[in-house]
């Protein structure tokens, strides 16, 4: 898992990791295309916000897009497309460092965005 900006508030789930538990329920994109994402792909991602209410310290999880927005030797940096539902750790528009084993989808550049 991934710490996100240096908080305890949001963290990526690999998704290589999750297949390898569930594969005929979660499907990935062949490595190859993971490897391999360009600027303007879209590239779902798993995202585990951490949170306490009245009953104590919950995780939450959501499947959110960010765009690709530069191609680093060790990964991705994304744009957010839509701010979480769960939470306000993150918001539209943020940075999002990913690797390739956290990519759940991908969508090619140019597809519209939901």
């Amino acid at each position: 898992m991934n710490l996100g900006h240096g908080t305890n508030l949001w963290e990526l789930e690999s998704a290589e990791e999750r297949h390898a538990l569930t594969p005929e329920m979660f499907k990935l994109p062949p490595l190859e295309d993971r490897l391999s994402l360009t600027v303007g792909a879209q590239a779902e991602l798993l995202f585990f916000f951490r949170g306490r209410d009245i009953h104590g310290p919950f995780v939450q999880s959501e499947r959110l897009w960010v765009t690709v927005r530069e191609v680093l030797p060790s990964g991705y940096v994304g744009e957010l497309h839509a701010r979480p539902v769960s939470t306000r750790a993150l918001d539209a528009g943020e940075p999002v460092w990913f690797e390739p084993h956290h990519v759940a989808g991908i969508r090619p550049p140019g597809t519209p965005i939901f």
